[in-house]
């Protein structure tokens, strides 16, 4: 019952987005990826859509609520990315999960991958978990990695020693934190987030 009553909020919370075709609201984006899958329920009639451009990245969930299958679907929440010179991000649904993957930077590079699931209590895709490395291309510099379970709170954070390095590996740092899913348009960054770790790291 609540997931129902959570599809139809989000419904009338986007319904103005479906008056118009999906692509004038990412104006001089592209469209680069479209995945079919179930996200909001079994059986639901959704899609993901990426669109890129000269100042990033936007990732919209989407569900076709009419038939025609052809009609404008209506978005469920968007996520937005900031751009990159590798490729766009990559997405695919795995059991009504979206995972979102995606390389920033240059020579220090970031490789993040983000999972959404539905959030009934917040009516938006929420993010409950991520992983992300920040590390050296050429293997020259120390690198950064974290892993976050928003279900339950566990945060692990470990330093990566740089290419050739005899030491042994960085412990791994366990913290906790609140549980509970953030929503796409409320998420920090994941170089933010290693930042934080490191500040974090530095001062103890």
């Amino acid at each position: 019952m609540r997931l129902v009553l959570a599809v139809g909020l989000a419904t009338l919370a986007f319904a103005a987005l479906a008056a118009t075709p999906l692509a004038n609201h990412f104006p001089g984006m592209k469209l680069v990826q479209r995945v079919d899958a179930p996200i909001l329920r079994e059986g639901s009639d959704d899609a993901v859509f990426v669109y890129s451009g000269d100042e990033g990245h936007r990732v919209a969930v989407a569900h076709f609520d009419r038939k025609p299958r052809e009609a404008e679907p209506i978005v469920i929440d968007q996520l937005e990315l900031p751009s990159s010179p590798f490729d766009p991000p990559h997405v695919s649904v795995q059991k009504r999960v979206v995972v979102i993957e995606q390389m920033t930077g240059g020579t220090m590079a970031t490789q993040a991958t983000y999972r959404f699931r539905l959030d009934p209590e917040q009516d938006c895709m929420g993010l409950i978990g991520l992983d992300a490395s920040r590390y050296d291309r050429m293997g020259a510099n120390d690198g950064y990695r974290i892993s976050w379970n928003l279900l339950t709170g566990k945060f692990i954070s470990q330093r990566m020693w740089a290419q050739g390095s005899t030491k042994k590996p960085a412990p791994e740092r366990v913290s906790k934190r609140a549980p509970g899913a953030v929503c796409m348009s409320l998420i920090d960054t994941p170089d933010d987030l290693i930042d934080a770790a490191l500040d974090a790291e530095r001062r103890r």
